[in-house]
């Protein structure tokens, strides 16, 4: 088992976290695509970080939260880069943006 942070491709208000935690049975790569649930909605999010849910125990012992399971991959490979998730972050700093709406405005179409 793994906690899977990911960035929603999708428009989240400033006072709710941009990095969701959610947890999948196998590892990850960071850009990858996957499919995650938010309230009764199925949006599409991008993996920021995989860790094995041993090293992270302790964290999720003292938290008031329980993860929910991924959906589903989408795509287990790479589908966003390194430079566009420093472009997508900056514009999230410079302009106040949700990350989220910014990293979604830096992915091509296809997405």
């Amino acid at each position: 088992m793994y906690v899977i942070e990911v960035i929603p491709l999708t428009n989240l208000p400033q006072n709710v976290p941009q990095l969701l935690s959610y947890f999948f049975d196998a590892d990850l790569a960071r850009g990858a695509l996957v499919e995650i649930t938010i309230g009764r909605r199925k949006v599409k999010a991008v993996v920021i970080s995989s860790t094995p849910i041993e090293k992270a125990k302790s964290i999720l012992k003292k938290s008031e939260f329980q993860l929910k399971k991924l959906s589903k991959v989408i795509s287990p490979g790479p589908k966003v880069s390194d430079l566009q998730f420093k472009i997508a972050l900056w514009i999230s700093r410079t302009y106040y943006a949700p990350l989220g709406l910014t990293l979604k405005t830096v992915l091509s179409k296809s997405l």
